[in-house]
């Protein structure tokens, strides 16, 4: 018989998984892609003492040897009490070619080191085999998420939007529940091989009492994290968050504007952002998705980027009369590399459906609201001409960004802002990333500001305030790491 599965889907029988807790599931404890050769080779399994069931998997090619052993070197064997074992034959589907895949089932698996031990016939070279082990217990790997931290009342650490960026360091933190106070982390490629070992711990006030966390610099390839640690009783205890990460030299950055609401049965125009961070020249292809509505007009389907460049694509989101007045719309932008699918990232927003007679859900009725299409609650109008300040075209208009020049480049560079509306005798400040930076120059169509030393390298949303409200920049200012000096790092 011949079964075709999906490369490193569990098969495990549905009468184990009733038997589970509320509290025990089976978490991910090692998950490889083995070269196998006419050599032995070995995967180690450290197996803790709360876990009470192991499910081994391997799927190999048919000339490839599989041993299940216990700690000390025993082999778990089909006749022995406590072990099953299910033999499949199988579709790898990555290769197209037939594949052996068996599954080890071990009740109250003895805590200690087990291995899988593979061998290939004599002259077999090329092949690989998939491992996976998982235990049944509450000791669990939540989630593994990269963060950016945001200072004020609401702050804290928030899941930052797509994939993490290459040529900067992130902050990650780890859940992990029921699990130890101490940990090591280590990033891993697909052959399990350590690629870089990275520092995250607890007790951080802005996190909860699960979390790991702590920044560190990307690995250059694909990888997973594995967390490593010893119970109570000196076992190891090892979880492996299943997801692939990879730093992306790509970054999109979509915002709603000036108003985060939109009225049915109207047409609006956004511009978003799709940034080079990488070191070369590269070609995307973009798309725009729209939960609610139609996706008109996408200004272009791609863009080539120089590095430390963005551009800026534009599209229309129509939304029909008909849709519900106590809703939302989420816009989704996605950019992919021309030459490697797997260089992508995307962004998204969710915007709000305008209330009834509020078309900028501000809370002002349009019939009395001198800004009918910018949220302006305070209703301020300095020259009292029946039109508030966040859209007075006597006052210079309302605030609109329109590009920078550089567009990236270390603290201490100074950015011009060019635009419209921006206060000639005022207040006149850009937040870098949630840090306000007061402008050093400011005419109606330019401001000049300095990068700050804490800025963090990156693309970092720019945020433009004045006393009439403020404007988000279509467009990111990548933050670039100095230079390092001439003869840093070399041994005298």
């Amino acid at each position: 018989m011949v079964v075709t599965v999906a490369a490193l889907a569990v098969v495990v029988p549905a009468r184990l998984l009733g038997s589970q807790s509320q509290d025990h599931a089976l978490r991910t404890i090692v998950q490889r892609r083995v070269p196998v050769s006419g050599e032995m080779a070995g995967v180690d399994i450290p197996v803790d003492g709360s876990i009470d069931q192991l499910v081994v998997e391997i799927q190999s090619p048919p000339a490839v040897s599989v041993t299940l052993l216990r700690p000390g070197g025993t082999q778990a064997a089909q006749t022995d009490r406590d072990v099953r074992v299910s033999n499949l034959t199988v579709m790898d589907l990555e290769r197209e070619v037939p594949a052996n895949l068996r599954l080890y089932t071990v009740e109250h698996p003895q805590a200690g080191v087990w291995q899988i031990a593979l061998a290939g016939a004599a002259g077999t070279s090329g092949s690989i085999a998939l491992v996976k082990a998982l235990g049944n217990t509450p000791i669990a790997f939540n989630s593994f998420d990269f963060v950016r931290k945001q200072e004020g009342v609401h702050g804290g650490y928030f899941e930052i939007e797509g994939m993490p960026l290459s040529g900067a360091p992130v902050t990650a933190v780890a859940r992990i529940s029921r699990g130890p106070d101490e940990a090591t982390f280590r990033l891993v490629d697909e052959s399990g091989s350590v690629v870089r070992r990275i520092a995250l711990g607890k007790g951080n006030p802005d996190t909860v009492r699960d979390d790991f966390l702590g920044t560190f610099e990307l690995p250059a390839v694909p990888f997973r994290v594995v967390m490593n640690a010893v119970d109570e009783s000196g076992w190891p205890i090892q979880r492996l968050y299943p997801a692939t990460f990879r730093a992306q030299p790509v970054a999109l950055f979509l915002s709603p504007g000036r108003s985060d609401a939109i009225e049915p049965g109207t047409k609006r125009r956004f511009t978003f952002a799709v940034s080079n961070v990488g070191t070369e020249r590269a070609t995307y292809s973009v798309t725009v998705t729209a939960s609610l509505g139609e996706v008109l007009d996408l200004s272009t389907s791609t863009v080539t980027v120089e590095p430390g460049t963005s551009a800026t694509p534009s599209f229309t989101l129509a939304l029909p009369a008909s849709v519900e007045r106590f809703g939302g719309v989420n816009l989704r932008v996605t950019a992919t590399s021309g030459t490697d699918p797997s260089v992508k990232n995307s962004a998204s927003i969710d915007l709000d459906v305008a209330r009834l007679d509020d078309a900028d859900n501000d809370f002002v009725p349009d019939e009395r609201d001198n800004c009918r299409d910018v949220p302006n609650d305070n209703q301020t109008d300095t020259d009292r001409n029946g039109i508030g300040d966040a859209c007075d075209l006597a006052d210079g208009g309302p605030i609109v960004v329109r590009g920078i020049t550089p567009e990236s480049g270390p603290a201490g560079t100074a950015v011009r802002i060019r635009g419209s509306g921006f206060s000639t005798t005022g207040y006149n400040a850009v937040m870098f990333d949630g840090m306000p930076v007061l402008a050093v120059a400011a005419s109606a169509g330019e401001l000049t500001v300095t990068v700050p030393p804490s800025a963090a390298a990156g693309p970092v949303p720019l945020v433009i305030l004045t006393e009439k409200g403020f404007a988000i920049s279509p467009m990111p200012f990548i933050v670039r790491r100095p230079s390092p000096a001439p003869g840093a790092g070399k041994q005298p």
